[in-house]
């Protein structure tokens, strides 16, 4: 299992952020393996916004070779 480091949550926010993309990922450390969630910063974050940024996230953890898998509400998710 991939381990995902507090810098690759930085990179990752930063990245967010000059996409223009209102959203801010968290990290949590638990049994067994990390797990994340997402904050929509702001209520101007539409459906399309949406979509971006889990492009973004997709293909920002792809580049470390990790696959994320939501959950049902796609607000949080693990990698592998």
């Amino acid at each position: 299992m991939k381990i995902i480091a507090i810098q690759d949550i930085i990179d990752c926010n930063q990245m967010l952020k000059e996409k223009e993309l209102a959203f801010k990922l968290h990290i949590r450390d638990a049994c067994g393996k990390q797990s994340f969630w997402i904050e929509p910063l702001g209520n101007e974050s539409g459906e399309l916004q949406y979509k971006d940024m889990y492009q973004a996230l997709d293909a920002f953890f792809g580049e470390r070779g990790c696959k994320i898998s939501y959950s049902e509400d796609k607000i949080n998710f693990w990698v592998g």
